[in-house]
């Protein structure tokens, strides 16, 4: 594991040099030379790891060898971070300046320069002694390209430059003539120039290249050179692409986000082989969290126990120097206030404990840290020295007011995760001059204002965003041209985009103008946008034609638009999953735009989905949809068809929820749309105060799991719902003109929660269907007539009787309510008793009393429940006395009793004192609430 990880470690220490090399810069005379040989050396030490692997279980002396070479390789990476900080430092530097001229000498103090040159020749030395120990100990260099592809396969067939050429004779000639061919000042330098070597095998023809390759002429002459093994399988591509991953130290094919997405790759990879497990989700779906498996932690921490080190707090505070040189550093118990155990070689600090208000200032000495976790403790100001840290990429934090002067110094920032919406202690989070963070990909949110640095034209130099970007206070955006200075539509890379201008009441002259320069990328999926004033939205969320600019899009909601008459048309997005229309107030009517035509002769002309086929497809891939709060709502129009023609068309094919929320005006659902809900599950109808029917199609639902139909007080009829097989969760609450229940509830042995509540215009024989209903699991009843002095409960609930059903075979019909578990009586005013029916729930674990004013005392027979675990007594205002001692006794598996809002009750119990104490003592827990 050592090795595999040292080799990790060099390439990155290899491509780290190969672009300080290649920087445009003034350093000390023959450094770069030291450079471009301490690369040199790096490549060797890299081809002797191989070997390593093989012989690591030979003896302790590889085992010191990696130790040793793990020490070197670090302090060689420490030393070229910490060059490169001071290059980057220099910029930043030369930024400010207003003459043009050789930036490393006039901002790197001389002293550092001559201390670098210094200590690259050191470690040069320190990595030939670490080859030499490697040659004492019988470790041979193995070609490096074979390692990349197969570390275990047959090196008999492999090649590598290195040769012993003190044991080769006779060659002088052969590799002098070589080496004049290729340094020849007479050859055109322009010219591509291949000099084969042919013979017959076992003649000498790879020794002589190996000492071409070697030969100090050869060194002088080309600035770069590389050895390429050619095996059987050769493929032109694949070598060039080798040559140029090995001269430049990365992958030519891959941009920046490419080398991302091969690193989510390799996550995938690593979950489908178990070895990671996905903690966390976002919205779309995306696995942002992973978890480690407890045995493969054990034996990650086995494999690099000699690079963990576990210190107790009191440690840190004890300035021993010499303690530990830590690369990663975490902190749960309080935090030093000068750091002393902390070195410059410090990649990770993260922070965990409350109880922490401030940084210490020498935060700032941490030129190297990569990523800084405080998001757990109470910072809400970051020191100054903390923009000091040029080489930091992650910043996590959290209750933070404002960002220091100068944070767009941290050049290399590429993920400051902030609390998500930016509001701390009631005010947003400014982030000025972020737009100096070129490398930024993480930004959750923006604040927009007028102060010179916190405008929108900030976002605009952030081409690198990804991921999800919210934008707050867009009042303070001017006009279309402002707008469009965001570049949103440049920002290829993000996921989601939420716009967000305030709720206070303005006229929203500018929003339409603003919103039309805000037109996002075609690859985002989810977009949000909230208290927007316009009349009218931008042609580009209209349009149903090429290009579209939603055609990736997968989510959309519309909030708190109260001016605006329009609904964008949605029908023809492809991979559309949800909509959320909330707050629109001003839209009176959803025609049959919304479906992309108005009857079937309009759909049969066209094909919106562009599925091909004879039917045409409306929201093919939508699973929910969510009208909320539109109090101007009176029709929902339908598609007007015949029975034979709904073959045509298909609308909602994918729908699995369907939510309408708080339209007060709404008459009626839309007809001609219901019969294609074959995958619907959940269909929730909710304050809409003039729904008068729901469409009789409803009933026809096969799939549909879970129906909620609430306050909806002049609905009068319910369709027949026997064929809903599916159906788990019916809920019907605060109807207060529905007369009858749905018919066919006694045939839907599929329920198991079932709620009926608030319907003071049944009867009480308009129960009886629900005495079949023995397969419920948890039910809520109660809320009827006012004028009832008592708890209707449906028939045959005192003994079981004999009954014929359906199929005229005789059977023992059981209690209604059999298989209850959960039950919650919801009572009125007049009501003085409990249904007895409840003592025969032989099954029930959980009782809650609630709203019985009427009601002094429990009854006895509650006693009788003996499967009882939990009573929950709420809001009995002249409740008095519990059931007998002796009938609390009996309760022999209660073991939580609730009290609450009922004022007489819960003084009478208060513990020791109270009247009914000693009827509840033995209960184990006891809650009076006020």
């Amino acid at each position: 594991m050592a090795d595999v990880l040292l080799n990790v470690v060099i390439e990155g220490v290899l491509n780290k040099l190969i672009s300080l090399v290649a920087e445009e810069i003034n350093i000390v005379w023959g450094v770069k030379e030291d450079l471009e040989s301490l690369a040199r050396n790096l490549e060797m030490i890299q081809a002797l790891l191989l070997d390593a692997e093989c012989k690591h279980n030979s003896g302790n002396a590889v085992d010191l060898w990696l130790r040793g070479l793990q020490d070197v390789s670090s302090k060689a990476d420490d030393l070229l971070d910490e060059f490169a900080y001071e290059v980057l430092r220099s910029k930043l530097k030369k930024r400010k300046q207003d003459q043009v001229r050789s930036f490393f000498f006039c901002s790197c103090p001389l002293g550092f320069r001559f201390k670098f040159a210094h200590k690259i020749k050191n470690m040069n030395l320190s990595i030939e002694k670490v080859y030499q120990e490697a040659e004492r100990i019988g470790l041979r260099p193995v070609e490096i390209v074979n390692m990349s592809n197969n570390p275990r396969s047959d090196r008999s067939s492999t090649t590598d430059p290195f040769v012993d050429d003190s044991s080769i004779v006779g060659r002088s000639e052969e590799v002098n003539k070589v080496v004049n061919l290729l340094t020849s000042s007479e050859k055109d330098g322009n010219k591509l120039s291949v000099i084969g070597i042919v013979g017959m095998a076992g003649l000498g023809k790879t020794t002589i290249a190996q000492l071409v390759y070697k030969n100090e002429k050869v060194l002088r002459h080309f600035d770069h050179k590389l050895w390429i093994h050619v095996s059987k399988d050769f493929k032109v591509e694949r070598l060039l692409n080798k040559m140029v991953e090995s001269l430049m130290g990365t992958n030519p094919n891959l941009t920046v986000g490419e080398a991302i997405d091969v690193g989510r790759n390799y996550m995938s990879i690593l979950f489908r082989t178990s070895l990671l497990q996905v903690s966390e989700k976002d919205g779309f779906g995306r696995t942002i969290k992973f978890t480690i498996h407890d045995l493969v932690y054990d034996f990650v921490e086995e494999a690099a126990k000699e690079s963990i080190f576990l210190v107790p707090s009191a440690e840190l505070r004890t300035g021993r120097e010499s303690l530990l040189k830590p690369r990663t550093l975490i902190l749960s118990d309080g935090l030093a206030h000068d750091l002393p155990i902390v070195r410059k070689s410090l990649r990770v600090l993260v922070v965990d404990d409350e109880d922490v208000k401030e940084l210490p200032t020498t935060i700032g000495k941490l030129k190297l840290l990569r990523y800084l976790d405080i998001s757990r403790t109470s910072i809400t100001e970051l020191p100054n020295p903390i923009t000091r840290l040029y080489n930091l990429q992650t910043m996590k934090l959290s209750n933070l007011q404002q960002l220091p002067k100068n944070f767009g110094n941290l050049a290399n920032l590429r993920h400051l995760c902030i609390e998500e919406d930016g509001i701390i202690n009631g005010k947003p989070c400014l982030l000025p001059d972020i737009g100096q963070l070129s490398s930024l990909q993480t930004l959750p949110f923006f604040y927009v204002s007028r102060d010179k640095g916190c405008q929108i034209d900030q976002l605009g130099h952030l081409h690198n965003l990804r991921g999800d970007l919210k934008i707050f206070d867009l009042q303070n955006v001017s006009n279309q041209e402002e707008a469009i200075k965001a570049k949103i539509s440049t920002k290829i890379n993000l996921d989601s985009l939420e716009l967000h201008w305030d709720t206070r009441t303005r006229d929203g002259s500018t929003d339409e103008d603003v919103l039309k320069g805000l037109e996002p990328h075609p690859n985002l999926k989810g977009f949000t946008v909230e208290n927007f004033m316009g009349q009218s939205l931008p042609l580009w969320m209209l349009t149903t034609s090429h290009p579209l600019v939603f055609r990736n899009l997968e989510k959309i909601v519309l909030r708190n638009f109260n001016k605006c008459q329009q609904i964008p048309p949605l029908w023809h997005l492809p991979h559309l999953n949800i909509v959320n229309i909330i707050g629109m107030k001003s839209i009176n009517c959803i025609s049959t735009d919304f479906f992309g035509w108005k009857n079937v002769d309009d759909a049969s002309s066209s094909n919106p989905s562009g599925l091909g086929g004879d039917a045409v497809v409306s929201f093919p891939a939508l699973k929910e949809l969510n009208l909320d709060d539109m109090p101007d709502l009176k029709e929902w129009s339908g598609l007007m068809c015949h029975d034979s023609s709904h073959s045509l068309v298909k609308i909602f094919p994918s729908l699995e929820i369907l939510k309408v929320k708080i339209c007060p005006k709404l008459v009626s659902l839309p007809d001609g749309v219901w019969l294609n809900l074959r995958c619907i599950k959940q269909l929730h109808i909710l304050q809409c105060n003039s729904l008068s029917h729901l469409p009789k199609d409803v009933g026809g639902l096969a799939s549909l799991e879970l129906l909620t139909v609430v306050n909806c007080p002049n609905l009068v009829s319910i369709p027949d719902i026997h064929s809903l097989r599916s159906l788990v969760i019916l809920t019907l609450a605060g109807c207060d003109n529905l007369r009858s229940l749905p018919s066919g509830m006694e045939v839907c042995t599929s329920i198991r929660i079932f709620t009926l509540l608030g319907f003071p215009a049944i009867q009480p024989e308009d129960l009886h269907p629900l005495s079949r209903m023995i397969q419920v699991q948890g039910l809520l009843i109660g809320g009827f007539s006012h004028d009832l002095d008592y708890f209707p409960w449906p028939s045959y609930a005192i003994n079981p009787c004999r009954v014929t059903i359906t199929n005229n075979e005789n059977k023992e019909f059981q209690h209604p309510f059999a298989s209850l578990l959960s039950l919650v009586l919801w009572g009125w005013q007049a009501v003085t008793s409990l249904p007895e029916q409840i003592q025969h729930l032989s099954n029930l674990a959980f009782l809650q009393i609630a709203h019985f004013d009427g009601i002094v005392a429990l009854p006895e027979f509650l006693g009788s429940i003996h499967s009882l675990e939990q009573l929950h007594i709420e809001d009995c205002k002249n409740l008095l006395y519990l059931p007998s001692a002796e009938a609390m006794r009996r309760l022999t598996k209660l073991r939580k009793l609730l009290i609450e809002q009922c004022p007489l009750l819960k003084d009478r119990c208060k513990k020791e004192i109270g009247q009914e104490w000693y009827k509840i003592a033995h209960i184990p827990e006891i809650q009076l609430l006020p």
